[in-house]
Parts: C-alpha cells; sequence; structure tokens
C-alpha cells in the first residue's frame, strides 16, 4: 500500500514537473518574441559619384546616379530588450527578388525557420531611446535595374521592419 502511494506521488510529481516545464519554455517564447527589436521611419536615399546624397520623397531615383545606397531607420525603445551591442543584418532585394551583394559581404543568416542571404551587416550599440541608425551599401558591379527594390532588417532571427525605393 505504501508503495503504491509513493509511486502514485512520484507520478504526480513528474506530471507537475512536466507541466511546469512546458509552462516555462512557453513563457520564455513569448519573452523572447517581446523583446525582439522593432525598426521604424526606414527610409532608403540614393548617393551619386560625387558623394551627394539624393533624397526622394517616393523613394525614386535614376539609375545612373546611384553609386550607393544609405538606409536609415529608428529602433524602437523596448523595456524588455537588453542594453548591447545588436547585430543588424540587411537584405536589399532587387524587382526579380534576388538578393544584392557587393562580393565582399553577403552570407547566411537564419531567421524565421529559413535560411535566407543577407545583403550586409552591421554591430549597433542598442540603447533603449529612439535611436537613428544608419547603414551605406555600396554595390559595385553593374547599374541598379529599373524596378521596386526592398529593403529587409532582420536582429535576432526576427524581421524588424521594412521599406522599399525605385529606381527609374
Amino acid at each position: 500500500v505504501e508503495n503504491g502511494l509513493l509511486t502514485s506521488n512520484l507520478n504526480k510529481s513528474k506530471e507537475n514537473y512536466d507541466s511546469a516545464s512546458n509552462q516555462n519554455k512557453e513563457l520564455t517564447e513569448k519573452v523572447t518574441i517581446a523583446s525582439a527589436l522593432k525598426a521604424q521611419n526606414i527610409k532608403v536615399a540614393a548617393i551619386t559619384s560625387r558623394g551627394k546624397l539624393k533624397e526622394d520623397d517616393e523613394n525614386a531615383y535614376k539609375a545612373k546616379r546611384i553609386e550607393k545606397i544609405k538606409v536609415a531607420y529608428t529602433l524602437l525603445p523596448n523595456p524588455l530588450t537588453k542594453q548591447e551591442e545588436k547585430e543588424v543584418i540587411v537584405r536589399v532585394l532587387d524587382p526579380e527578388g534576388a538578393v544584392l551583394t557587393n562580393g565582399m559581404d553577403g552570407s547566411a543568416f537564419y531567421a524565421t525557420g529559413k535560411e535566407l542571404m543577407y545583403t550586409g551587416k552591421q554591430k549597433v550599440a542598442y540603447n533603449n531611446t529612439n535611436q537613428n541608425v544608419e547603414w551605406v551599401f555600396a554595390k559595385g558591379g553593374d547599374r541598379y535595374r529599373p524596378g521596386k527594390y526592398n529593403v529587409e532588417l532582420y536582429a535576432e532571427g526576427f524581421k524588424i521592419g521594412e521599406g522599399n525605393f525605385t529606381v527609374r
């Protein structure tokens, strides 16, 4: 009888442990998602071969004038996010969906359970304020083709923002 009671108590303890462990895992996942960085006000500007910054309200630029692009964005404050150096990964996709690279940067990373190619990345000392960040990319090689380009920002495995620009 005593052995049966002990076995029963042990089984209940195991069930309670498993339940608590599952709840802890779910809460950890929720906190991880909630603590993800968020980017807003994503703007793309063209930089000419003479170093002049061309900003168009409609983000439409002439292909022959684009030497580099500058992506500017704001990292929003989040009390759940640690104030530390963060790596922001940038993907620039051409009108056909191919990821732009300059031959020096760019490789693969994992986000949302998939391996994705990226254009470049930068380290940002996140300080939990409305922090303005800029990233400059020199494509090299051929001119930009006409069409709509998408810019995606990722950090810690999450997409944190996106923007676009058009080349005429």
